[in-house]
């Protein structure tokens, strides 16, 4: 796996796209092999993944605490996601709530 020397929490995977004998390398990133995960198993998504999503698509944290991250969202009612620490999870409804937000961030586009 390589990694950016000056991007941290990124790394690409690499693939020669054979099917098309082309020279096109594809490539994914961290984030999203957590969204993959995120929309495959929703009730088993580590906090600390949720929140490296969360902040790449929202932004940072309004709050911040050990247990909690609010992060605000402006296309959505109520405009605010909350992810919570649960034994080292997020919660699954909350998870959910992520992914919509998402969806509606990718439509907007």
């Amino acid at each position: 796996m390589w990694r950016f020397p000056s991007v941290p929490d990124v790394s690409l995977d690499f693939c020669l796209d054979t099917d098309t004998n082309s020279d096109i390398i594809l490539f994914m990133t961290n984030i999203d092999k957590i969204l993959e995960k995120m929309r495959r198993s929703p009730s088993n998504i580590k906090f600390g993944d949720a929140c490296k999503v969360c902040e790449h698509y929202f932004g940072e944290p309004r709050q911040k605490s050990s247990s909690h991250r609010i992060f605000k969202v402006p296309w959505i009612t109520p405009p605010l996601i909350n992810i919570q620490n649960f034994k080292g999870k997020a919660k699954e409804y909350q998870v959910r709530q992520v992914l919509g937000a998402i969806e509606e961030l990718e439509d907007e586009k």
